[in-house]
């Protein structure tokens, strides 16, 4: 439940991040 959300919010922030310093 919750720890799955958090984790998932987790990898969209640091996919996030990373694709603004790939770009």
């Amino acid at each position: 439940g919750r720890k799955l959300w958090h984790l998932a919010s987790r990898l969209n922030t640091f996919a996030r991040e990373n694709i603004i310093i790939n770009l």
